[in-house]
């Protein structure tokens, strides 16, 4: 005797020998299709559940550790960002004032940008930055780092003029 029997992903015949039944799959490939579909489904909602309660962790982490998002002067100066402070030249005259770096381009650790009115160009690698001033009759050159929030850079200008420059890390 022979019954065919439908289920929700199979097709299965029973067959009945004597005392013995024996239960045999259909190879419909649409039926193991449809299987292995619910399958990933199933595992897909529990890997997307498990990434939302670690951005989750994350977020509480970063909440409870502000060091957690520090991030390098690298990472910090991007095309269209700028830098910004107070300058003061160590020879007799103490002349102060403030100064501008923009960054106007990057490819990987070198960047062009503009300091005041001149170009610029150099280089920023984790939280040191060198540059210098081209294209201009009085080149500059500026070398400085990053610790905690402040920028110190190092001034040395044509003539050997000396200034120490100082900034707040821009904001992300």
């Amino acid at each position: 005797m022979r019954v065919w029997l439908p289920t929700t992903f199979m097709i299965a015949s029973i067959y009945v020998f004597g005392a013995q039944v024996v239960v045999a799959e259909d190879d419909n490939p649409v039926s193991k299709l449809q299987q292995e579909v619910e399958k990933l489904r199933s595992e897909n909602e529990k890997l997307v559940k498990e990434n939302n309660d670690l951005k989750e962790q994350i977020a509480n982490l970063k909440a409870r550790n502000p060091n957690l998002t520090k991030r390098t002067l690298s990472d910090l100066l991007v095309p269209d960002s700028s830098v910004s402070g107070d300058y003061r030249f160590l020879d007799g005259n103490k002349e102060k004032g403030d100064w501008t770096l923009i960054i106007n381009e990057r490819k990987g650790a070198k960047f062009k940008g503009q300091y005041g009115d001149k170009e610029a160009e150099g280089t920023i690698i984790g939280n040191k930055i060198h540059f210098k001033t081209i294209n201009t009759a009085e080149a500059y050159t500026v070398s400085g780092i990053m610790k905690g929030d402040t920028i110190t850079l190092d001034y040395i200008g044509a003539r050997g003029r000396r200034a120490v420059l100082v900034a707040k890390a821009p904001e992300e």
